[in-house]
């Protein structure tokens, strides 16, 4: 490994004749302090009939929860997409804890399926979903609204936190779609870029399912997911900002979205 130490506004005389290097889009939107990055699943790193997914800042090879092939397919731009349906799903299970008082999720996905809720994050299938304030983000089985709940499980009538009327079935095109919470903002829900729900009432951190091996990613999906990824920080403070942005580049430029639709 080699460390690079990078100056500002400093001259050096034949400069032409140094090496240089750039950095990718990736490159850049892991350039985080240390402890914010926690758990990051791509489709591009994945064994699928081994049903093996690396888990990209631990290192850890990560067996999928349910006994398929990993199903995959491809965006409307060629991107790899985790595809799962009724017939053939994939969940990796959580292998680092979440941070209680502050946090980010954030997902591309494209709704492909209008029949049942898919979840972004949940408690892990087959653990105890316990009482408390738990990390449930779903996709509505309408594929229109994100809904950030406010217990585990699968139940009707849980109630809610937040939620966004999106549109997104109609779409016909992947979103990034992030979800942020600190005890010091509150809740927010960023589609593309935009601020566009909050909820700054509602401070009360994780309390359930928050381990590692007591959450999983995602969970019952039906809908076509790329990038997926857990930050153990507010990225809606202004301090943040940067990292944010960094992520929502990187995702536009490898998934191709655009800003909301009209």
């Amino acid at each position: 490994m080699r460390n690079y130490l990078k100056f500002h506004g400093v001259n050096i005389e034949n400069a032409n004749g140094l090496p240089s290097f750039t950095l990718s889009p990736e490159a850049k939107m892991a350039a985080m302090p240390d402890g914010f990055w926690n758990f990051l699943i791509d489709p591009d790193e994945v064994n699928a009939t081994d049903r093996e997914i690396l888990q990209r800042v631990t290192g850890k090879i990560l067996p999928s929860q349910i006994d398929d092939d990993i199903p995959l397919s491809t965006f409307p731009n060629g991107a790899t997409a985790f595809d799962p349906s009724s017939s053939s799903n994939f969940a990796a299970l959580g292998d680092v804890d979440i941070r209680s008082d502050a946090w980010t999720v954030f997902a591309v996905f494209q709704a492909v399926d209008n029949t049942v809720i898919s979840d972004i994050i949940n408690a892990a299938d087959g653990v105890t979903e316990q009482d408390g304030v738990a990390l449930r983000i779903s996709i509505a089985a309408t594929g229109s609204d994100i809904n950030v709940y406010e217990e585990a499980g699968r139940d009707t009538g849980t109630p809610i936190r937040l939620e966004y009327t999106g549109n997104f079935r109609d779409r016909n095109a992947p979103a990034l779609v992030m979800v942020t919470f600190s005890t010091q903002r509150g809740l927010s829900i960023w589609d593309n870029g935009v601020d566009v729900a909050q909820n700054t009432s509602d401070t009360r951190p994780l309390t359930a399912n928050r381990l590692a091996g007591e959450w999983q990613v995602p969970r019952a999906a039906r809908d076509r997911m790329g990038l997926t990824g857990q930050i153990n920080a507010d990225l809606s403070l202004d301090r943040n900002a940067a990292f944010r942005r960094m992520i929502e580049r990187h995702c536009r430029e490898k998934y191709d979205i655009s800003a909301i639709p009209e």
